[in-house]
């Protein structure tokens, strides 16, 4: 029969049954007919010839069942049987089904919702064709030790796409922000200044006009700049004469290339692009790194060669140049790999917590349905005696199984859907900056989908081989007394329970560690008071060395009259907030001892003030005095340096006096006249740096004109209260000064602290619900076991209550049983988490991963809740009736 005909007979079958059958009928009717017409031509009565025929071919509907259980219709036909029949056993007990599809709800929904973060984080690939060739290559040093990694200069750049053969595409770009004016509110844009190569690398298309041309990156070429399409919407809403026209952006005109096209993704939320130009002084300093390289693969090269021959191109620069890259390499790296890199393992330590949640609901369910399968087997015996198969047996058991797991997934992607924007309120926003859409999408979907079946087969196939191995002698037997099987049954729940106790103690002491690690965090100290201190970013435009003096000046007066402002304490000015993220870093050298070299890594953070910083932050000045407004006003050299720099290069307390240089020139020694605590600068996890403070005036004009346009000048006001309270006439008083002066990021210093916790609070608050989850069904599962054992005991416990047995003694036996699961469970549980743990001792702040404090902690709490889940069916057993009890079957 071909394969279409097949399938139209058996959809023949499942929607005309009443046909079908009644053709069957006729047809097994006629073959009967015959038969009985040969006997009846030798000499039998039609009567007797039928007779015969049915004795010999036995029961007609058998003969039905045999025709239709050689079609694939049929197994559909009792599959939807099998369905039906467990939905009604399911509503016949709706607790029981309550409380399965509720555990499973919780495991697959909370599985669901961490999935949906790691698809759009992890899974989610980079929105350019080709994605896996795009690469970052950044500079190492051996000064920096292993994991250190930066910017690149100008001319390493051009050694690298000169001289290597692994890329098809090599370009360079650094981040900026410009001032838009000139049209309503003054604007700071993210740009990105690029290289010629560096929107082809992505495959950008332009909207309308054009991208960049080799033409934009000559010296002298008129400037240019391509929009996103979102800013092209947002500012100048879709105008469509937009090419040609003329943008003020920190000072300079340029003229509108091109727009980007609306499924165009910036790599950074940039939203506008400019050319990298030869006019550029600092792109022919090897000294000066502050380009991020990007490259594209070419289709034949892998990234393990691409690194091999990079590394030969380093090795020979550092012979070529020795004063700038003796200790320097280039390292290259996946881009999609390497956005991702902090989020990770967090990540993937959520996932195989969440997963053993959901490894326990199915012991739990497991569990469950063993119990009522134990009660079912009279039924499952007689059915078997009646003819029915193992094979359908197991395959009605399964049934109900999936069913159950259909349902909790069901309720579980309704709870994922509610909590993972809940989720994505508390995530960092570092990881959703690396991410794609996170939503509930057909990936997930269908990891719900797969994840639904597999629970309903895993949970449901020892209820399965249990029904399959049950038989109407072995019910009959225990009708008369105990048999093996019960106690089988109970020592094979109980190695689940003990399973499920050792997984809520790997949890829980997961969970109690990263919490003890978060409360760690949230006891260091900042080094300054962030309590009542607003802060802002201001963006300088585009300056002159003549144009510096007026810049500070406008600085100072800024300042001064946000001082006058009621309920403001102080206020001053600082080049890279602390907490943001960012600082500058840079050798420096001291009077009267030899220039360190480049592998001792004599490093320092360089902190560009005003007079008064120190005081508005409560930073306090330990030996020396601070910064003055004299030292500001005049540009006068001198420094603060903070106790991390003075204990570590002045170990016998002279640094008062002595001068250090952060720049090259005759003026570039700054005299020491102050000790300060240290500050951190990176987070409350990161250690403080050796940090040097320095007026802003005390830099050379050159420099200030091309440093104040591309790093943000950050205000911190200190208050008398609330400091979202002064946030309108702070900013009036500003714009009093210069009114086309960008305000942006006017924030409380405590919510920087907050968003530096994001990650580790996530990671707390996850793994302590997982760990909550986990002993809670630790204990359910451990009540089942317990109440199952003393069901099973009945009759024994009433003997004994009979021969003299007190509750106190029922009690104990009943406690003794459970107490030995308990034990295992943590020792196992405590033997795997001192491996396990050490997974996460990089998530790890002021504990160690096999922290004697947090094991014994978790074990006596599991040990407090796993005893008070066993004590409700012991005391139970206690309160039994002996007559009862010797009564019962």
């Amino acid at each position: 029969m071909s394969l279409l005909r097949n399938i139209t007979s058996g959809l023949r079958s499942l929607f005309r049954k009443d046909q079908v059958d009644r053709e069957l009928n006729e047809e097994l009717g006629a073959y009967l007919e015959m038969e009985a017409a040969e006997k009846m031509k030798q000499g039998m009565s039609r009567k007797d010839a039928l007779r015969e025929v049915r004795l010999e071919r036995g029961s007609l509907e058998l003969a039905k069942e045999v025709v239709r259980s050689g079609s694939w219709e049929s197994f559909v036909e009792t599959s939807w049987q099998d369905l039906r029949f467990a939905a009604r056993m399911l509503r016949k007990n709706p607790g029981f089904t309550a409380v399965a599809v509720l555990t499973l709800a919780l495991g697959i929904g909370a599985n669901t919702a961490i999935f949906s973060v790691i698809n759009g984080v992890l899974l989610h690939p980079l929105p350019y064709p080709d994605a896996q060739q795009i690469v970052q290559l950044h500079e190492t040093s051996t000064a920096w030790g292993t994991g250190g990694w930066g910017t690149a200069s100008g001319p390493d750049f051009e050694d690298w796409r000169a001289q290597s053969r692994s890329f098809s595409s090599l370009a360079a770009a650094f981040a900026d922000g410009l001032n838009l004016t000139g049209a309503n509110e003054p604007q700071r844009i993210r740009a990105l200044n690029v290289s010629v190569d560096f929107l082809s690398i992505f495959d950008a298309q332009p909207e309308r006009g054009r991208l960049f041309d080799s033409d934009d990156f000559k010296p002298g070429a008129a400037r240019v700049v391509v929009l996103s399409h979102g800013l092209w919407r947002r500012i100048f809403g879709a105008d469509p004469s937009i090419i040609g026209k003329t943008l003020t952006l920190s000072g300079q005109i340029y003229a509108v290339a091109g727009v980007t096209s609306h499924d165009f993704v910036p790599l950074r939320d940039e939203e506008l692009w400019t050319p990298i130009t030869p006019d550029n002084p600092t792109m022919h300093d090897r000294g000066s790194r502050w380009l991020d390289v990007i490259g594209r693969l070419r289709p034949d090269v892998s990234l393990t060669a691409a690194r091999a021959d990079m590394d030969t191109i380093a090795a020979a620069l550092r012979k070529q140049y020795p004063d700038t890259n003796s200790t320097r390499g280039v390292c290259v790296d996946s881009l999609g790999q390497l956005r991702v890199s902090n989020v990770r393992s967090a990540l993937l330590i959520l996932l195989a917590a969440v997963g053993f949640v959901l490894l326990m609901a199915r012991v739990n369910v497991a569990n469950l349905l063993l119990a009522r399968g134990s009660t079912r087997r009279k039924e499952m015996a007689v059915r078997a005696a009646l003819g029915a198969r193992r094979a359908r047996l197991v395959r009605q058991s399964l049934t109900e199984s999936v069913t159950l797991a259909v349902a909790g997934a069901t309720l579980g992607l309704a709870l994922a859907w509610a909590g993972t924007p809940a989720l994505l309120a508390v995530a960092p926003e570092d990881m959703l900056q690396s991410s794609g859409p996170i939503h509930i999408g057909a990936r997930v979907l269908l990891f719900t989908t797969a994840l639904s079946l597999v629970t309903g087969l895993l949970f449901g196939l020892a209820p399965a081989l249990q029904s399959r191995r049950v038989t109407l002698n072995d019910v009959l037997k225990e009708a008369g007394g105990r048999s093996g099987s019960a106690g089988a049954m109970s020592r094979f729940k109980s190695s689940l329970v003990v399973f499920e106790i050792a997984a809520a103690m790997l949890l829980l002491v997961g969970g109690g560690l990263m919490i003890r690690s978060f409360a760690s965090l949230l006891r260091v100290a900042p080094g300054f008071d962030p309590h009542n201190v607003l802060s802002m970013q201001l963006y300088m435009p585009n300056t002159t060395p003549a144009q510096v003096p007026a810049r500070l000046a406008s600085i100072r007066e800024m300042l001064r009259r946000i001082e006058a402002l009621p309920g403001v304490i102080s206020g001053s000015s600082v080049v890279y907030l602390p907490f943001s993220g960012n600082n500058i870093n840079g050798d420096f050298g001291i009077a009267g001892r030899p220039a360190p070299k480049p592998e001792q890594g004599q490093e320092a953070e360089m902190r560009i003030v005003s007079a008064g910083y120190l005081s508005t932050m409560n930073v306090p000045i330990l030996r020396g005095r601070d910064l003055s407004n004299q030292d500001d006003a005049s540009g006068a050299h001198v420094a603060v340096i903070n106790r991390i720099l003075a204990d570590r290069y002045f170990p016998k307390g002279d640094a008062i006096g002595q001068s250090v240089s952060l720049w090259d020139g005759p003026d570039r020694w700054l005299r020491i006249v102050g000790i300060a605590a240290a500050e951190r600068q990176f987070g409350l996890a990161e250690p403080p740096r050796a940090s040097v403070y320095f007026c802003v005036s005390a830099m050379k004009a050159t420099d200030l004109s091309q440093f104040l346009p591309i790093s943000p000048l950050s205000f911190v006001v200190r208050t008398v209260t609330a400091p979202e309270n002064s946030t309108k006439p702070i900013v009036s008083a500003i714009h009093s000064i210069d009114a086309d002066m960008p305000v942006t990021e006017v924030l409380p210093i405590e919510n920087l602290i907050s968003k530096s916790l994001a990650q580790p609070r996530l990671e707390a608050t996850l793994l302590g619900i997982f760990a909550a989850l986990a002993v809670v069904l630790a204990a359910v599962g451990l009540y089942s076991v317990m109440a199952y054992v003393v069901t099973q005991s009945t009759h024994d416990i009433g003997i004994r209550m009979t021969l003299g047995a007190q509750q106190r003694d029922v009690l104990s036996l009943v406690l003794i049983q459970g107490t030995k699961l308990i034990s295992v469970g943590v020792v196992v549980g405590i033997g795997s988490a001192l491996g396990l743990t050490q997974l996460m001792s990089g998530l790890l702040f002021g504990v160690t991963a096999n922290d004697p404090v947090t094991l014994s902690a978790v074990a006596a709490l599991l040990i407090i809740v796993a005893l008070a889940a066993c004590y409700i069916p012991a005391r139970r057993a206690m309160r039994m009736d002996p007559l009862v009890a010797l009564r019962y079957e």
